[in-house]
């Protein structure tokens, strides 16, 4: 997937944040899941980086995306912990139903990790994107379900199993040629042996072909560490899960 830009980010301050009991005007709630990561390659060239989660609206007739900030811990930018503390807001979820036309199916949000420059807003211009992304975690996302998610729907294809309701860190599988080739392959033949005037339902219950990245639930769950690496844009390893 090549990013344009436009998300909904969790931004992280790019400084040292102490650890403390206190909870005054700046507090942002006690974190309903945290993301711990590590960044590989030079974070501090050109001035510091700060790390966002983007959740990105693309069910959508043209993707939508939102803002929220959250605090981070450790050292950065060598490693980070990010603190998720506010949930996606519906207008930020893939309505898997279309407005309920799709019986059973689940509101996804779904959130990318990367790196953007320090000192510049995180923003979904499209001119500025190029000059101010650093980095991008492309073996992790951030999911989050809204409900749980039930056997036999695109929900559960689309995230590799029927997740629970809640916070989720995904991992990203890439197909080899092989595994591409007999993807399209299922999805041809499941959509060739659809009956006339198919339903959306029908349609969305076909397996997901070559093209995509495949989703499934991260086996060491949050304490698993995310590797965000950093790089020119037009050189990093973007999951591409749509």
């Amino acid at each position: 997937m090549r990013f344009f830009g436009l998300f909904t980010s969790l931004i992280i301050l790019p400084t040292l944040v102490a650890c403390s009991s206190q909870k005054d005007d700046t507090y942002a709630g006690d974190p309903k899941a945290q993301v711990q990561g590590v960044i590989e390659g030079d974070a501090s060239a050109g001035g510091g980086v700060k790390v966002a989660l983007f959740w990105n609206n693309f069910a959508k007739n043209g993707d939508t995306y939102e803002v929220t900030d959250a605090p981070v811990k450790g050292s950065f930018p060598a490693t980070f912990t990010l603190d998720i503390t506010k949930l996606p807001s519906t207008d930020g979820l893939n309505d898997f139903s279309f407005g309920g036309k799709l019986a059973n199916e689940s509101r996804v949000g779904v959130a990318d990790i990367i790196a953007w420059n320090a000192d510049v807003p995180v923003s979904a211009d499209e001119t500025i994107w190029d000059a101010n992304l650093r980095g991008v975690a492309g073996d992790n996302v951030v999911v989050y379900v809204a409900g749980d998610v039930q056997p036999g729907t695109y929900s559960e294809t689309f995230l590799g199993g029927p997740l629970k309701a809640g916070l989720h860190l995904m991992k990203v599988v890439r197909l080899s040629d092989e595994e591409k080739n007999a993807a399209d392959a299922a999805h041809e033949t499941c959509i060739d042996a659809l009956p006339e005037g198919y339903t959306d339902a029908q349609y969305f219950g076909c397996p997901r072909d070559g093209t995509f990245d495949r989703l499934v639930e991260e086996p060491e769950g949050f304490s698993k560490q995310v590797v965000l690496k950093m790089g020119a844009p037009a050189d990093l390893d973007y999951p591409n899960y749509t």
